[in-house]
């Protein structure tokens, strides 16, 4: 008599367990779908933020520095610098945007990038105490100075002109295959082969005077030296894994100045 009733019992537990096993699954998944979510926002919000932080924290290191807010030129140059940043960043192409701020693998020189930022931050700082506490080499003429924060503009303006035109400009020296790499020759491209690099040299040597500290080009010379490095490697490395950059080299064959070098 006990023994039949043993298979009701199994028959009323089963149900109960099999619907325990499929709700958790399914709850997890709710959870894991709202996971997803939220992390995908943060990802998508931090690189906005941080291209936005970038320009501020410049001017946090420079004013603080300095250690006081009237400061013509460095007001001109701070504007003039984070404008050509922001632009920059929410009007290229999607792709490009995304491959600079997270490049993809097989980077050659990662050297530069470890380099460049530092110097720059030394560049900020060197000149904020310059021209707003010790006045060590203050003494660049404000005439130089409006003259140099134009010629700034200048080349910040070719910079976005070079961006706009490459959607492989990255910051890392690799082959983007994932994305279609292949040679551009228009635009700035057409007269010398690093437009980027020629814009960041004279940009950072005109900002610097335009900052009116003679001692915060130091730094600045370091710098040079960093982009010019990275501008004889990065060529001999496209025309050795870039289809027609050997071609392109013997067309176009000034790398950084036109007539020049």
């Amino acid at each position: 008599m006990n023994a039949p009733a043993e298979p009701e019992k199994q028959s009323q537990y089963k149900p109960n367990q099999t619907q325990f096993q499929y709700e958790l699954p399914i709850n997890a998944q709710k959870k894991s779908c709202q996971c997803l979510s939220y992390e995908g926002t943060i990802e998508q919000m931090n690189p906005k933020i941080k291209i936005i932080i970038f320009p501020l924290g410049f001017a946090a290191v420079l004013f603080s520095s300095a250690g006081r807010f009237d400061l013509l030129f460095a007001w001109a140059y701070a504007i003039i610098f984070g404008i050509s940043i922001i632009v920059s960043h929410f009007t290229i192409d999607p792709g490009l945007r995304r491959e600079r701020l997270v490049p993809g693998p097989g980077d050659k020189d990662m050297l530069t990038r470890r380099l460049i930022l530092p110097l720059i931050l030394i560049h900020w700082l060197i000149a904020g105490l310059d021209i707003g506490r010790f006045h060590w080499s203050d003494n660049i003429p404000s005439w130089v100075q409006a003259v140099c924060i134009s010629g700034t503009a200048v080349f910040l303006g070719l910079s976005y002109w070079a961006i706009r035109v490459n959607r492989f400009f990255s910051p890392a020296l690799r082959i983007q295959q994932e994305r279609g790499h292949h040679l551009i020759t228009d635009g700035p491209y057409k007269y010398i082969r690093h437009p980027g690099y020629a814009s960041g040299i004279f940009s950072l040597l005109l900002g610097g005077l335009a900052l009116g500290s003679r001692w915060a080009m130091l730094p600045i010379c370091a710098c040079i030296v960093v982009i010019v490095r990275r501008a004889i490697i990065e060529d001999r490395f496209l025309q050795q894994n870039l289809d027609g950059y050997m071609e392109y080299s013997q067309k176009v064959p000034y790398r950084l100045i036109p007539h020049v070098w």
